[in-house]
């Protein structure tokens, strides 16, 4: 981690775990939303990780009649922060 938590990794740590159980388990898709983004910026290989697992969760929520907005938009934060193409399947 980089910027305002270089020099406290537990916080760090703290805050990517709250982010990431907000970015898959959140009822809220607007907070699941923001809780990706928030990851995204903090640019780090946790923050990544629970990128592509709440891509995968709502990816779920999709199939099972959800609303497709969150998760077109971490498919756009995952290749913004990866700098690759990713298939959106």
């Amino acid at each position: 981690h980089t910027g305002v938590f270089a020099n406290d990794a537990a916080l760090a740590q703290e805050l990517v775990a709250k982010l990431g159980r907000l970015a898959l388990e959140d009822a809220s898709w607007q907070v699941r939303l923001a809780a990706c983004d928030a990851l995204a910026r903090l640019r780090c290989r946790a923050g990544i990780e629970l990128l592509v697992a709440a891509f995968t969760r709502e990816s779920e929520r999709v199939a099972a009649g959800e609303r497709v907005e969150v998760r077109h938009r971490v498919h756009a934060l995952l290749e913004g922060v990866t700098g690759q193409s990713i298939g959106a399947d």
